[in-house]
């Protein structure tokens, strides 16, 4: 066994999966990343006209730490190094790494199924669609917001891949962006889509399954009216 894991390692490193001293991560956890990126930039070229959404300033209150998250996660050094927070949690095992990886892999495809059943109703900002739609199909069965577990759990595969200890505040950073982020949302989406809306926060987690609404959308909206 030491030795298939001694030789497993090697091929890592020699095809560059495993991420090298220094903070640096490999292929397999940024591949995904690329895939999602791409698919992202090609998609967002079909989406139906926004008829009210959130104020520049209110957008950045949630990206500021979302920015900050995936800035000490991804940023490989610093002109300055990173001190104490390049620091490792734990051995650098190809183990943790493989899982990660694994994670990262998970987090991006799940992403991906729900960018699709969400069509032309997605935004990259909190926003109201011309004709908005409660979508209800495939990862929305599980979650409210598949596209934001996904990406989180993405994170978190990339947290645990990197080992150093400035990936645990990123990654809370990260959840503290979507958070914020769902909570907005829900309220601005809530009168516009109604009962149904009412209902399939109650029966459907936000987030991740088993912990019910949280984080709770709070009960007013923030929309800009159209004009």
């Amino acid at each position: 066994m030491h030795l298939l894991l001694h030789l497993l390692r090697h091929l890592a490193l020699h095809f560059g999966l495993f991420h090298a001293r220094g903070g640096t991560l490999g292929n397999a956890v940024l591949l995904p990343w690329e895939i999602f990126l791409a698919v992202w930039m090609v998609a967002s070229l079909r989406a139906r006209r926004t008829v009210a959404s959130e104020t520049i300033p209110q957008r950045w209150q949630y990206l500021a730490p979302g920015l900050l998250g995936f800035v000490l996660v991804f940023l490989p050094e610093t002109p300055w190094g990173w001190g104490v927070l390049g620091m490792r949690m734990y051995p650098d095992t190809l183990t943790l790494y493989v899982v990660g990886a694994t994670l990262s892999w998970i987090g991006i495809l799940f992403t991906l199924w729900a960018r699709v059943c969400l069509g032309s109703f997605w935004s990259g900002r909190i926003s109201v669609k011309e004709g908005h739609q409660l979508v209800q199909r495939g990862p929305y069965r599980l979650v409210r917001h598949p596209i934001y577990t996904g990406l989180f759990v993405a994170v978190l595969g990339a947290g645990l891949a990197l080992g150093e200890l400035r990936a645990a505040p990123g990654v809370a950073a990260v959840l503290l962006m979507y958070a914020i982020k769902l909570r907005r949302e829900e309220a601005m989406l809530a009168p516009h889509l109604g009962d149904a809306y009412a209902a399939y926060r109650q029966r459907t987690p936000a987030l991740f399954p088993g912990l019910g609404g949280w984080p709770a959308a709070r009960q007013r909206s923030i929309a800009t009216p159209p004009q």
